[in-house]
């Protein structure tokens, strides 16, 4: 189910279910902005902010979608495991925020503390810390939470972990299915950095990849006026099992005509987008309808 979530340990599972998520600040890396070190975090946001636009351009990455190999859900959810139990858990440790981003050629932290971040490239964990970077072939969790230098686990009563946390059992990786995930969100950063431009005057939240979900995902308009919507991408999941791109509103009484195709709201899949002539350009139409429609005050 998509739901609204929070950048918050304070807030336990059972109010995050039923809250908006609070507003964040764009750009905002998540922790605190020493004046002595403020010239390092904007550093590293300029260099995150350059990969993503590196991403969006180059080739299939940023307007086309290849075809999804074999191995892609077990691949989906071994890097899933990953983002739960390591990713999101170093960043948490520093700043006690959870929220990924798409980074280049996967996903992966945005920068905190000492000019740290921690992602996946490929079929390769990558620890960047003070200036240096050193690199990892992902093999089990117990192995890529030793490279980091945690302890393994999903940060505790922040949210409910959906994969095992078995630090012995070999991911199953594979590097074409892992170059189409990071290509599917690399695909729904852009279609969602779009959509928030267009949209800027209706305090759309900072795109994000929340480890539960492993979706990527913004939302934009106002609760009180029961126009507010999530905006995301999912690499699919028990109820669809391909990725795909949805629109759900907060207000459960708006889940009707397009908005009750499911549970959450409404979805266009990723064989649907394939199967458009650009599949850039039906994304954005299919994002900006539903905001369209969204936006405007309910009868």
């Amino acid at each position: 189910m998509r739901r609204p979530l929070f950048e918050d340990p304070q807030v336990d599972e059972e109010r995050s279910r039923s809250l908006p998520r609070r507003r964040l600040l764009r750009g905002h890396t998540g922790e605190a902005r020493a004046s002595d070190g403020q010239q390092l975090v904007d550093g590293c946001h300029r260099t995150h902010c350059n990969e993503r636009r590196r991403s969006w351009s180059t080739g299939y990455v940023g307007r086309v979608l290849v075809p999804l190999p074999p191995e892609f859900a077990t691949t989906r959810d071994a890097l899933h495991a990953l983002a739960e139990h390591v990713l999101c858990a170093a960043r948490h440790r520093v700043t006690g925020r959870i929220g990924l981003r798409a980074t280049l050629g996967g996903f992966g932290t945005p920068p905190f503390g000492d000019g740290e971040r921690v992602r996946v490239e490929g079929i390769e964990l990558v620890h960047e810390i003070a200036g240096e970077t050193r690199r990892a072939p992902v093999t089990t969790l117990g192995a890529a939470a030793a490279f980091v230098g945690i302890p393994l686990g999903a940060p505790a009563g922040v949210f409910v972990p959906t994969t095992q946390a078995d630090p012995d059992v070999l991911l199953a990786v594979d590097a074409g299915s892992a170059t189409a995930l990071a290509s599917w969100y690399a695909f729904a950063d852009a279609r969602f950095a779009d959509l928030r431009a267009r949209h800027a005057d209706q305090a759309p939240s900072e795109t994000q990849l929340w480890p539960e979900h492993f979706d990527l995902a913004t939302d934009l308009g106002d609760a009180d006026a029961h126009t507010r919507a999530n905006y995301g991408a999912s690499p699919g999941d028990g109820g669809i099992a391909q990725p795909y791109l949805y629109a759900g509103p907060w207000d459960t009484t708006r889940r009707s005509g397009r908005f009750a195709e499911y549970s959450f709201g409404a979805a266009f899949t990723y064989a649907e987008l394939r199967a458009a002539s650009d599949p850039a350009d039906a994304g954005a139409r299919f994002l900006a309808e539903c905001a369209t429609a969204l936006l405007s005050a309910p009868e």
